[in-house]
């Protein structure tokens, strides 16, 4: 079919979770987002579980991915769609670079900087942070210039 927002091989997919990292997806679900919130332009678009794309994809195509989907956002940022993008995560930040699904933040933003210069609308991470977990706070894993 010709028109499929998505397909079948665009799907990520680990135990009962689905992800995906295609432009034309966020296209319709962007618009469907400002249909259903009655908006012009949503402040912050998060993408939502991108470490179940990196488990399944390993490093090299997920981040390859992803940077299309981020030239994708900043193409949104200058059509006035989104003001700003960034990654919602459960565990991407909160585990060692060794374990599954580990996303570099260093990565992420040296590849928002290549697509939108230094004035790149990748502004925002979101991760759990409460009484049980901790590890945001606790844990050294995000390495920046090697240290």
């Amino acid at each position: 079919m010709k028109n499929r927002i998505i397909h079948e091989s665009d799907i990520t997919i680990v135990d009962h979770h689905r992800h995906i990292l295609t432009p034309d997806y966020f296209r319709f679900a962007i618009n469907e987002s400002r249909k259903h919130l009655n908006l012009n332009m949503i402040d912050i678009y998060y993408l939502h579980n991108p470490e179940i794309s990196m488990m399944v994809l390993g490093n090299k195509m997920f981040y390859s991915q992803l940077s299309k989907l981020f030239q994708f956002f900043e193409e949104q940022v200058e059509k006035g769609v989104i003001r700003f993008y960034g990654l919602a995560t459960w565990k991407a930040f909160l585990i060692q670079p060794n374990q599954s699904g580990y996303i570099s933040l260093e990565k992420v933003v040296e590849m928002a900087k290549s697509i939108g210069g230094e004035s790149h609308h990748f502004k925002f991470i979101q991760f759990p942070l409460n009484r049980m977990q901790q590890n945001s706070i606790l844990l050294k894993n995000q390495w920046v210039g090697g240290s």
